[in-house]
């Protein structure tokens, strides 16, 4: 097995492929409509976290309806639905996250703090730029109006849900790379977003 061969068994993240992809093709076959219903849906989900996050931030029903209307009407949202993409999976979990960091700053529990776990474990596996928002997570972590013990076992559970389902894909990795990754494909964005005239090839 050479080096290319490797390399193509983890360039992007494996996440959509294997929780989505895979199963839509293992039901329907290989059908791009099965596909693109399932993003549909995963858009749809979108809107109605959306409006569960303008509502955990004070929005009232208009001010929810509207942030959901923005979202529907945004034309990457749109065009996201017929392209075989991570981001139809990884919008709805990240905008999961910002609800349970808002809804923990608000009213800290621990079963909303176990989602968030959850949540960060999947989006490391569909695409792990979706982690830069662990950031709120923490600052609402830090200011909730709960004890410090609270707080630690809070974090204990998150990072341990995390490691629980990115560990079997970082592994993976390990086995066939020698080094614990969970993409490659880093070093091909960075020289894309620094040579834009690869988009017209």
């Amino acid at each position: 097995r050479g080096l290319g061969d490797v390399y193509k068994r983890q360039f992007f993240n494996g996440g959509y492929p294997l929780l989505v992809i895979a199963p839509v093709f293992a039901v329907f076959g290989e059908n791009l409509m099965a596909l693109y219903a399932v993003n549909a849906f995963f858009g749809a989900l979108t809107a109605v976290l959306i409006c569960l996050l303008a509502r955990e931030a004070g929005a009232g029903k208009t001010g929810q309806l509207v942030a959901a209307l923005i979202w529907a009407i945004y034309l990457p949202s749109l065009l996201n639905t017929g392209a075989v993409a991570k981001e139809n999976l990884l919008l709805p979990l990240v905008v999961a996250v910002l609800w349970c960091s808002l809804r923990t700053l608000h009213r800290p529990s621990l079963p909303v703090l176990a989602l968030g776990g959850i949540l960060f474990g999947t989006i490391s596996l569909v695409g792990n730029a979706g982690l830069s928002i662990a950031l709120a997570a923490v600052v609402a972590l830090v200011l909730a109006p709960a004890s410090v013990a609270f707080k630690l076992k809070g974090s204990v559970i998150v990072v341990l849900l995390f490691a629980i389902i990115a560990a079997p894909w970082v592994i993976r990795n390990n086995q066939l790379l020698g080094q614990p990754l969970l993409n490659t494909n880093g070093g091909f964005n960075i020289y894309l977003g620094n040579n834009l005239s690869l988009i017209h090839i």
